[in-house]
């Protein structure tokens, strides 16, 4: 890094040494307190108390308001420490246990602040914004047995001269006395060691050391004034126990001592030292003031945000190069200039002085500018030509390499450009190769522990995310807050850490009270309030529901809603909000009118539909365990043409089906359940059967055979595969496949179960139309078995069908028998008549003709068949005209008649 770059990032890092020392030892406990995290919402409002440190230091500063230079007392009690403003600077607050602090109590004006342990401070008033900070820390046992009662010195500075406070122990006050020329002597009426003195004025540019000496009733420091200061006046404050030197500047002073005294200033880290010396003379500076002011100004601006502060600086530096000559010293501050003019977010008006900076004699010149180059194309989103202006540089470099003080920036901007790249990876491993070669490189890009957390965070490493981004915003240097809030709170809400997330969350909206990233802040924010608050069952209770339907209410009346795509996001999620409240009826209605007013090939038209058939699936599922089929059929009946027609979710399929299938839907039924059967479910199986019995009662035998042929290939020893196996004879048998029936038909048969009579029935009439009458009659007479025992259509029909063929056959003995057992069993059956007919007939043959008469009397008397009727009546007739024959011919042979 050239010579101006480095004297400008030195001091403008000098003054946050400590913080980034505290912020990489606290990384194991970033977020141990919400401080860190307060802290991430940018500079604090005025009121503001923030603290945060580590285990080795701790930070307490107040946020004053704009242009309040006030300076408290500060008293020190045991392990207490005592701060009381002039007035009210913030509404009473209390913390408890940060870092070394026990409690912090304030009521507004005083500030008790008690310590876990011995300690000492150092406090400071701080402009840009103003406020006021106490470093504190832990004593070591040489300091806690140090009786020096120097505490610290603090810098005061004013509009018109400067003020230097002698903070002390308490107790008695030194005598003090002046000599004009520029010594101060300042006598304590005990002894004591007191061997830190000078490292107690390191930054303080207007006093000096100059020796501590003992004499017989006390010890005396002197100090010395350094040029071009003046003391004005001393003044001593036995409450606060403090000594306050009043100092001026030399009114005589030439330009050449200002500038050293700025310089000098600068050097020690007082930016505002700087600007209240050379800011009244602007209109006279130097090149060289100038320079100083620009950066004081450009300081104070940290993290270099565009605001008053950075347009006087750029404006400054701009004024200060064009009154140099050419020199490769102003090519330097070009550089420098260019590169605030970037990190202003101006990186289009650098470019042309980059491009010429290329050209420079100077090869640090050169390099450096291709870095800015590279730089400016990054935060142009061109990644790909940032990294082929990398390649450039390393083949012009040749074999010479970069040089030390570039490497640092050059692998930081190349850390850039593989983040860009989406090579996360890579880009998180040259950003840590950066702050291991330099550990202060976050003073010069505040920005970087934000990039980093980036790439951790889309590496899904997300503690390391949460430690890098709360790093970043304790530094202040994080552009783009809102992205980088959500990110944080993304990265806590996935470790587990849901409190701390909605905290942050809620700093979005301190960022800005509107834009896309509140909307985002705020919907997270709901979804975790949802998270946390619903129960075992699933439910979202009252207190919780009204919560988050506050958020809704608060985001449907922003100016955001008014963006179509943002307003069905959030009604979305209102139905999600209506879903875990139990107002499924609500939150369906919702996801439709989401749904039909957007277009398909939409997100969020899919979201919405996702949404509603996961909804669907839940509710549905609780119904059908209810045994609600009715319910079931009115969603299926509302939301058929879009949800349901979409869904593919195989086990819900089947529920719909099945309860479609229970009130008699049978055609929707079936439907649903041949859908199922394209997916995987626990109810697979069941899909099937039911799709069979379903097609064997519509008579759709061969869509029947198709799942029944399924399921016993699928299914060879599933619950109902004997089922299956029974009633695929049957199936076969109605498609006219008779031979194919027969095995299965003899399988059910021989099986006893509640089939067997059914199968035999249907083999009965497949052996009679095989032309099998042997195995028919077997058939029936197996059915006939069944009887007594078992009462039913099939052996009626077995005992007509059976004593019909025995009469056909001449065995007259059993015909008669099975008919009469016919009659006897079934006396309703619509065979009777016929049975009684036939039993008539076998009567008379058997020369029982009483019988054969009385059984064709109530034939006639009773019978509605005219076929049957006539029939009997001419067996009466015929048995009549035959019983009249009988009697002629006995007269006849009694008579001797021939």
């Amino acid at each position: 890094m050239n010579v101006a770059w480095k004297l400008y990032f030195h001091a403008a890092v000098k003054n946050y040494r400590p913080l980034l020392f505290m912020l990489r030892n606290a990384l194991g406990y970033a977020l141990q307190t919400m401080c860190m995290i307060l802290v991430a919402a940018g500079p604090a409002s005025a009121g503001d108390i923030l603290v945060g440190g580590s285990g080795d230091g701790t930070r307490v500063v107040f946020h004053l308001k704009a242009d309040d230079s006030i300076s408290p007392d500060l008293a020190e009690q045991n392990q207490t420490l005592i701060v009381n403003f002039p007035h009210t600077v913030a509404e009473p607050q209390t913390i408890q246990d940060r870092f070394m602090i026990q409690s912090l109590s304030f009521d507004g004006i005083k500030a008790v602040i008690a310590l876990k342990q011995p300690f000492t401070y150092k406090a400071s008033f701080k402009q840009f914004p103003s406020r006021f900070v106490i470093d504190i820390s832990g004593k070591t046992a040489r300091e806690t047995e140090d009786a020096c009662p120097v505490r610290h010195f603090e810098i005061i500075p004013g509009k018109a001269r400067f003020s230097v406070a002698m903070v002390l122990k308490e107790g008695p006050l030194p005598e003090v006395r002046a000599t004009k020329g520029g010594r101060i002597f300042i006598r304590f009426p005990v002894e004591f060691p007191c061997t830190d003195i000078q490292r107690l004025l390191e930054g303080v540019p207007q006093l000096q050391f100059v020796g501590l000496m003992k004499m017989a009733n006390g010890t005396t420091l002197t100090l010395s004034l350094k040029e071009p200061f003046i003391l004005e006046s001393t003044r001593a404050d036995r409450g606060e126990s403090r000594i306050t030197f009043v100092m001026s500047t030399s009114g005589q002073q030439s330009p050449e001592a200002r500038e050293l005294t700025a310089r000098s200033l600068f050097d020690a880290g007082n930016r505002a030292g700087v600007i209240v010396t050379l800011e009244p003379q602007i209109r006279s500076l130097s090149p060289g003031e100038k320079i100083l002011l620009a950066r004081s100004y450009w300081s104070v601006a940290f993290p270099y945000k565009m605001g008053e502060q950075s347009n006087k600086s750029l404006s400054l530096m701009n004024e200060a190069i064009r009154e140099m000559p050419e020199s490769p010293e102003q090519e330097r501050l070009q550089l420098e200039y260019c590169s605030m003019l970037i990190r202003a977010g101006l990186p289009a008006e650098a470019s042309s002085t980059i491009s010429r900076l290329k050209a420079s004699g100077n090869d640090d010149i050169k390099a450096e500018a291709s870095i800015r180059e590279m730089d400016i194309l990054n935060r142009a989103g061109s990644y790909q030509d940032a990294y082929a202006a990398a390649k450039r540089l390393m083949m012009g470099l040749g074999g010479k390499g970069l040089q030390e003080d570039l490497k640092a920036l050059y692998s930081a901007t190349l850390a850039d450009t593989y983040l860009g790249l989406n090579d996360h990876p890579k880009a998180l491993d040259l950003y840590r190769q950066v702050l291991a070669a330099d550990p202060d490189y976050p003073g010069e890009d505040p920005g970087i522990f934000a990039r980093m957390g980036d790439a951790a965070f889309r590496m899904n490493d997300f503690p390391q995310a949460r430690d890098y981004l709360t790093m970043a915003f304790n530094l202040s240097g994080a552009p783009g807050r809102q992205k980088y809030l959500l990110m944080l709170g993304d990265s806590l809400y996935q470790i587990g850490e849901k409190d701390r997330a909605i905290v942050v969350f809620s700093q979005v909206e301190n960022l800005g009270a509107k834009g896309d990233s509140l909307v985002i802040a705020k919907l997270k924010t709901a979804r975790i309030i949802i998270e946390k608050n619903t129960d075992e069952r699933g439910k979202l209770p009252d207190r919780a529901f009204n919560e988050v339907m506050d958020i809704y209410e608060t985001l449907k009346a922003s100016e955001e809603f008014k963006d179509k795509s943002l307003a069905s996001l959030v009604k979305v999620r209102i139905a999600q909000a209506y879903a875990k409240h139990g107002d499924w009826e609500k939150a369906l209605e919702t996801y439709h009118e989401v749904w039909k007013n957007t277009t398909k090939g939409d997100s969020i038209h899919h979201y919405a539909q996702v949404e509603a058939i996961r909804s669907i699936i839940e509710r549905v599922r609780i119904l059908y365990r209810d045994s609600r089929y009715d319910r079931i059929y009115a969603i299926y009946t509302r939301y058929k043409p879009n949800f349901i027609k979409e869904m593919q979710d195989s086990a819900t399929l089947f529920i719909m089906g099945d309860a479609l299938n229970r009130i008699g839907q049978v055609e929707q039924a079936r439907s649903m359940l041949e859908s199922s059967t394209r997916g995987d479910s626990i109810y697979k199986e069941q899909a099937f059967y039911l799709l069979f019995t379903i097609d064997v009662k519509r008579g759709k035998y061969q869509e029947a055979l198709i799942w029944n042929t399924i399921y016993l290939s699928t299914y060879p020893k599933g619950k109902d595969a004997q089922i299956m196996n029974d009633r695929r004879g049957e199936v076969l048998y109605r498609l006219g496949s008779l031979s194919a029936a027969l095995p299965y038909l003899e399988a059910s048969a021989a099986s006893g179960s509640p089939l067997a009579l059914h199968s035999l029935s249907y083999l009965t009439d497949a052996y009679r139309r095989l032309g099998m009458p042997q195995q028919e009659q077997t058939a029936l007479d197996r059915i006939i078995a069944f009887h007594p025992e078992r009462v039913s259509p099939i052996i009626e029909e077995a005992l007509y069908l059976r004593a019909g063929q025995a009469k056909k056959a001449g065995d007259f003995t059993r015909a008669s028998s099975l008919f009469q057992t016919l009659l006897d069993a079934y006396p309703k059956s619509s065979h009777a008549p016929w049975a009684m007919y036939y039993l008539a007939d076998i009567a008379h043959d058997q020369g029982d003709n009483p019988k054969a008469r009385e059984l064709l009397t109530h034939i006639i008397r009773v019978s509605k068949d005219p076929v049957l009727v006539s029939a009997a009546r001419v067996s009466s007739d015929v048995m009549e005209l035959n019983r009249d024959l009988q009697g002629y011919d006995a007269m006849k042979t009694g008579t001797g008649r021939k």
